[in-house]
């Protein structure tokens, strides 16, 4: 009985490991994906307190988002390292769009930026808080379960979160994501 006893208790075990893992990667991309929101959301704020506008290129490759025009988007980290932000994220994948489509593949294999090949996506928000160049970008890391999407609306200027179904984006917000 005592060997039946721990057979189960080792395999579930097991499950929980392989569980906790998933969501621990899951849990680091929400990290990065909530802090390039957080940014975002400052930078619209700063650029309609200031009426001036502000250029931010993220690195696909590097995970760095940098500021093109540091005299004008003042109060703003010039080089902000995501990877460097977020503990054990060294195999994070970011893919990213400005034509807004959401079905691409960003994963080991797939690359699904655009244009196809590019490494990096521009960001410009103007001084009444709009965004003239918006984009999707999709951060993928190989232990998560699913990947996350990031959408930041042109003229608007709405951003937001969600994860990949496969099809699209879901930016359901009743739904934990």
């Amino acid at each position: 009985e005592a060997m039946v006893v721990a057979a189960i208790v080792g395999i579930l075990s097991t499950f929980m490991l392989v569980s906790y893992g998933r969501n621990l990667q899951e849990e680091r991309l929400k990290s990065v994906s909530r802090e390039i929101t957080s940014i975002f959301k400052e930078v619209t704020t700063l650029t309609r307190q200031k009426s001036t506008h502000c250029e931010l290129i993220l690195n696909h490759l590097s995970a760095v988002l940098a500021v093109v025009n540091p005299t004008e988007c003042t109060g703003i980290s010039t080089r902000i390292d995501l990877k460097a932000n977020t503990d054990n994220i060294e195999d994070l994948k970011i893919c990213g769009r400005t034509d807004m489509d959401q079905t691409f593949a960003c994963d080991a294999a797939n690359n699904g930026s655009n244009p196809p090949g590019s490494t990096s996506s521009t960001f410009i928000f103007s001084a009444r808080g709009t965004v003239s160049q918006g984009g999707i970008l999709k951060l993928f890391l190989p232990k998560a379960s699913r990947t996350r999407c990031l959408a930041v609306l042109a003229p608007i200027g709405v951003i937001r979160e969600g994860h990949d179904t496969g099809s699209g984006c879901d930016f359901n917000i009743n739904r934990t994501s």
